[in-house]
């Protein structure tokens, strides 16, 4: 409110989910510092609309924020260079999220937690920018919507680089098999634990699903 009457009390973005999800995080593992605990966080961004903070931006763009309000008309009519700027807004909040990210890890170490918890990374899909004359996600399966990162971090996990595919149904059973919680017989991944913490990646070569979600 107090915005709109001085400039220097402006929010640079009006809900910055990406910045309350990580102070929650760090206020979290400080609460738990103590005791066992699990934190799940989930950051919307990079997702439409694509407006990062100005710092993470890589230069001038013809419009603030890229996505929720352009018509398919509106994306059908992009020039190419207009193209190259909504990829870089999206680009932008990539490292926005990476910083925040660096923030909640970082405070683990800072706690002292670091050597004993286990970190996990990943995404639900990536992002297609006209590389298949389409814009957005779930309507196709092309690497750019289903190759995603999967950084697992911690303890007896070896620096490793799983080269076959593997499945977002593997973090479950994975994270269980780490913690030493047993099995469920109604999860259908395959545990990554062995190949993380003995290396190479012959236990998980198998085939991987994906499918699009829109019509």
């Amino acid at each position: 409110v107090l915005g709109q009457y001085r400039e220097e009390l402006r929010a640079e973005r009006g809900i910055d989910s990406s910045a309350l999800v990580m102070e929650f995080g760090i206020a979290y593992l400080r609460r738990h510092r103590s005791g066992p605990f699990f934190l799940w966080l989930h950051f919307m961004d990079p997702h439409t609309p694509y407006d990062p903070p100005e710092r993470f931006r890589s230069g001038p763009t013809p419009w603030e924020s890229f996505g929720s309000d352009f018509s398919a008309d509106d994306v059908s009519n992009l020039t190419d260079e207009e193209k190259r700027a909504a990829q870089s807004l999206y680009e932008g909040e990539v490292r926005y999220v990476d910083d925040c990210v660096g923030q909640v890890v970082y405070e683990l170490h800072a706690l002292g937690l670091e050597g004993d918890t286990y970190v996990c990374l990943s995404s639900d899909h990536g992002e297609e920018f006209w590389e298949h004359d389409r814009w957005g996600h779930g309507y196709d399966l092309y690497d750019e919507q289903v190759r995603v990162p999967l950084i697992i971090a911690g303890p007896v996990i070896r620096p490793n680089r799983i080269k076959a595919p593997v499945s977002s149904i593997d973090v479950l059973p994975t994270i269980a098999e780490l913690l030493g919680s047993g099995e469920n017989p109604e999860w259908h991944g395959t545990s990554l634990a062995p190949v993380l913490s003995e290396g190479g990646d012959e236990a998980v070569h198998r085939p991987v699903f994906s499918q699009a979600t829109h019509f």
